[in-house]
């Protein structure tokens, strides 16, 4: 059982190594996060909900592009991609965090 407890660690730890390293560390979406964050300081409410957003959003965001990478990779979830399948990911990405910076911009 411990060995099998050592797995399931790594394991984590691996897949949260390879979520954080495919997200920058701090884009325009976590810059105006951040802004507003310092804009309701000491607001527990909006602090909680802006955690929210920010955990939503990457979720959001990464479930999006999945899914429109799988769409022009013919529906296929494979190791290896099509050109147009890396072209549509990171149009995506690109699309998605201009809508998200534009929309917080708002605030």
């Amino acid at each position: 059982m411990h060995t099998h407890m050592h797995v399931l660690i790594a394991s984590v730890v691996l897949s949260f190594s390879s979520v954080a390293a495919a997200q920058p560390i701090e884009d325009e979406v976590d810059l105006q996060i951040n802004r507003l964050e310092a804009k309701y300081t000491g607001n527990k409410t909006m602090i909680l909900t802006l955690a929210k957003l920010r955990r939503d959003w990457r979720e959001y965001q990464s479930t999006q592009c999945f899914f429109e990478k799988t769409v022009a990779n013919g529906g296929a979830v494979v190791k290896g991609t099509s050109a147009s399948a890396g072209n549509a990911h990171r149009a995506c990405l690109a699309r998605t965090k201009a809508e998200m910076k534009a929309s917080l911009e708002k605030f």
